[in-house]
């Protein structure tokens, strides 16, 4: 068994991972780059966020109702609207997954739709940032 710290490296890669690797590429090979790989891989952790997805996505859809308004047809067929949420949740993770393993494979890597609306406003203040710091103009 490794030492206290490679077990805490790991434990804090498990918690870790599954959200962190659904940021946008530039995030997560920013994070790589200031961490160092020994701590946290951006590719490792994109995998890793594209499996934990898999729950995710089905779990959300299952847990907020795709036809709230049809009350009459749920009651009658409970299990049918239930399965068709898990359903739906699925088919969206499995499309997801498709993408951004076939753009991994053509040199582009892909966040996942949520964690691109989570890395957007950072992106945005770290270009902004970076162009005011060397001396570019920034238009509104």
């Amino acid at each position: 068994m490794g030492s206290s710290t490679e077990v805490m490296r790991d434990i804090s890669k498990l918690i870790t991972y599954p959200v962190l690797g659904n940021l946008s590429h530039k995030l997560r090979s920013g994070l790589q780059k200031k961490v160092g790989e020994k701590l946290f891989n951006a590719g490792s952790a994109a995998g890793v966020s594209i499996l934990t997805n898999l729950v995710l996505y089905p779990l959300v859809a299952y847990t907020f109702p795709l036809f709230p308004d049809i009350e009459d047809v749920v009651y009658q067929y409970p299990n049918l609207f239930q399965y068709s949420n898990l359903l739906v949740g699925f088919i969206v993770w499995e499309a997801e997954m498709v993408v951004r393993i076939v753009m991994f494979e053509n040199g582009k890597y892909l966040p996942s739709l949520p964690g691109k609306i989570v890395s957007l406003p950072i992106e945005w203040a770290t270009n902004f940032y970076d162009r005011t710091k060397k001396g570019e103009r920034v238009d509104w």
